[in-house]
């Protein structure tokens, strides 16, 4: 006598598939950023013909929205769809800052990488929004180089965040992000590199394929303007020869201790396992997110996730009863 009610291959694999749609309709809802199919398409790696019937039960009992083809869990996803499209246009005036700020960072010792993250590598940005960078650098020359560029930074933009906002650094030893959740994977997929000396975020996403069981985005959205800097500086150069002596060993670690015991001051409330997870402040990684956004927001998307799944199974339970 055979089970009726064992699941095949192909229905785990849809039911995967459905749980991965919904999670990441959850996360951005978060944000307050409604999906757009091809979005769905694009983070899912799910043609559009096979995630409208993944979609449809949700959207027949009111668990998802749709408007213009853009997909929320949100029923005032009308508003929130002109917030996007106004968060889109007010992100091309950003674009227009962004190639005369990378080239200034380019120029900095030891910089072997910049690419866009945030809000602006997904196309939007708030009004009160800035443009964070990700950079990569030399192998164990990180703090010097992030030293440098902050006290830049502190000196001649006044510490404005706005256009210069720089709170994750990695050396081209420690390209594989630790933290291995949605929120580190959506990050990692819609990174937007502006300058690559060598083809280095190659490698980055190679060292963080992790991130694709969460979301797949190899190119979120086109830049909108093209950003050039020169192969060979020369004062650069110089300033990087001289440093990669033993004399600038000793200067790598005075930054990096000096950072390191100013953070443990200042953050002295915060217990080891939230020091580590915010302000990470090892040999090749400098990350600097005291507000502990992530966990925030890791922590509402679970219950968000529960909350929208528990009212499915109630009203698919609530339907098969019916139907007995």
């Amino acid at each position: 006598m055979t089970n009726n009610h064992t699941s095949t291959p192909v229905q785990n694999s849809l039911r995967e598939q459905e749980k991965k749609c919904i999670t990441l309709l959850c996360y951005f809802n978060l944000f307050k950023h409604p999906l757009h199919l091809k979005d769905l398409e694009r983070l899912c790696a799910i043609p559009d013909s096979q995630l409208l019937p993944l979609l449809k039960p949700f959207l027949i009992h009111g668990l998802l929205f749709e408007y213009q083809g853009y997909y929320s869990p949100d029923p005032t996803i009308q508003v929130l769809v002109q917030e996007r499209m106004e968060a889109e246009q007010r992100a091309h005036q950003f674009w227009q800052q962004l190639p005369s700020t990378v080239k200034r960072i380019a120029r900095f010792p030891f910089v072997r990488g910049i690419a866009v993250s945030g809000s602006l590598s997904k196309g939007v940005i708030k009004e009160d929004g800035d443009i964070d960078f990700f950079i990569l650098t030399e192998r164990k020359r990180l703090w010097t180089c992030r030293s440098l560029l902050i006290l830049y930074k502190k000196i001649f933009l006044l510490n404005s965040r706005k256009f210069f906002c720089l709170n994750y650094f990695v050396d081209l030893n420690h390209l594989e992000i630790r933290d291995k959740n949605i929120f580190t994977a959506i990050e990692v997929s819609h990174l937007l590199p502006v300058y690559d000396a060598a083809h280095y975020f190659s490698d980055f996403h190679s060292s963080n394929r992790w991130a694709q069981t969460h979301a797949t985005s190899p190119a979120p959205i086109a830049l909108p303007v093209t950003v050039k800097v020169p192969e060979k500086l020369f004062w650069k150069g110089l300033v990087e020869k001289i440093l990669a002596t033993h004399a600038g060993s000793l200067i790598e670690k005075w930054f990096h201790v000096r950072t390191l015991t100013r953070w443990k001051q200042k953050f002295n409330h915060f217990d080891s396992e939230k020091f580590e997870r915010t302000m990470r402040s090892t040999e090749g990684i400098s990350k600097h997110h005291p507000n502990d956004f992530q966990q925030q927001v890791l922590k509402q998307l679970d219950l968000h996730i529960h909350n929208l799944w528990e009212r499915y199974i109630l009203i698919r339970e609530h339907e098969n009863t019916h139907h007995t």
